[in-house]
C-alpha cells in the first residue's frame, strides 16, 4: 500500500504562557478580556477535554503552478496581521484573557501523495483532510491555528486549514480566504503585501462587549426580559431519546428547502 511522504515535518511549538509576559524579543504580550462566546468554548475545553467539534476546517483545492514556500509565507503575513489568529487563552484572578502572542509563524508541512494510484488520490486526499480536521486544539496552549499542503501532483494541491472557532467563524473564512488570494498574488508577482493595516482587532470588540455588558444599556435590557419572562416555566418537548450524561458532539446538517412564501414571512417577522 502506497504511504504519503511528508517533505516537511511538524515541528513542535512552545507552549505559550497562560499570563502575559514579556517576549524574549522585549515585544509585550497583549492580553484582553475574553468575549463570551470566547469564555463558552474555554469552560466547555474544562469541562469535556479537548472537543474537536469547535475545529473548523479550510479546504482549498489550488489548480496550476504553486510556489509552497510562498504560499507558507502568505499565511503567516495574515496571521501577523490579525491578533486574534495569535491567540491563546489563560485566566488571571477568575478573569478569563485573550493572550496575543507578539509573533506566531506556523509551518507548512507538504505531504506529497502524487505517487499514489489515480483511482486512490482522491480518497487519500480525504482521509488525510478528514484526519487533519480532527485534530485537536487545546486553548491555553495554541497555536490555534495550523495549515498542510497536499501534492496531488506537481500542478495540483490542496490546502487543509483547521482553525478553533474561539478565534475563527464563518465571517473569517470569507476574510481569510480573500485575504490568502491577496497576499499571495502580490508576492508571486514580486511585489509586498498591499493590503493596509487593520484599524481594529478583534480585542478591541472583546472590550466594547464588556464596557457594554457592564453598563447601563445591559441593565436595562436585562430587566425589560425579566419583568417579560416572569412566571414562564422551562419548554419541555418531547425527544427520541433520553439526553445522555455527556454530550457527545455527534451530529449531523440536514438541509431541506422550505417555500418560499414562509421564508418571506419569517423574514417579515425577524
Amino acid at each position: 500500500m502506497p504511504t504519503a511522504a511528508i517533505s516537511e515535518p511538524v515541528k513542535p511549538q512552545p507552549e505559550n504562557s497562560t499570563m502575559p509576559a514579556a517576549a524574549a524579543d522585549g515585544a509585550a504580550v497583549l492580553a484582553f478580556p475574553a468575549s463570551v462566546a470566547q469564555q463558552m468554548f474555554w469552560y466547555l475545553e474544562l469541562l469535556q477535554g479537548e472537543v474537536t467539534a469547535f475545529n473548523v476546517p479550510l479546504r482549498f483545492k489550488l489548480a496550476g503552478p504553486l510556489d509552497a514556500d510562498l504560499l507558507a509565507r502568505s499565511i503567516n503575513m495574515i496571521i501577523a496581521r490579525h491578533e486574534v489568529l495569535r491567540t491563546t487563552f489563560g485566566e488571571d484572578a477568575g478573569e478569563l484573557l485573550q493572550i496575543v502572542a507578539p509573533e506566531l509563524r506556523i509551518p507548512l508541512p507538504v505531504i506529497d501523495i502524487s505517487h499514489f494510484p489515480a483511482d486512490r488520490i482522491d480518497e487519500e486526499a480525504d482521509r488525510l483532510g478528514t484526519m487533519e480536521a480532527r485534530r485537536p486544539f487545546r486553548l491555553s496552549t495554541g497555536p490555534l491555528i495550523r495549515a498542510e499542503l497536499v501534492r496531488l501532483s506537481p500542478g495540483s494541491h490542496i490546502l487543509h486549514v483547521s482553525v478553533h472557532h474561539a478565534i475563527f467563524d464563518g465571517m473569517s473564512m470569507t476574510v481569510f480566504s480573500r485575504e490568502l488570494a491577496v497576499i499571495y498574488g502580490a508576492l508571486f508577482d514580486g511585489q509586498t503585501c498591499p493590503l493596509e493595516p487593520l484599524a481594529i482587532q478583534y480585542g478591541d470588540y472583546s472590550v466594547w462587549q464588556r464596557d457594554f455588558l457592564e453598563g447601563p444599556e445591559m441593565k436595562r435590557q436585562l430587566d425589560y426580559w425579566r419583568k417579560r419572562l416572569d412566571g414562564m416555566t422551562e419548554l419541555d418537548l418531547p425527544t427520541d431519546f433520553p439526553r445522555p450524561p455527556v454530550k457527545s458532539w455527534k451530529g449531523e446538517i440536514i438541509s431541506t428547502l422550505l417555500p418560499k412564501e414562509l421564508t418571506d414571512r419569517l423574514h417579515a417577522i425577524a
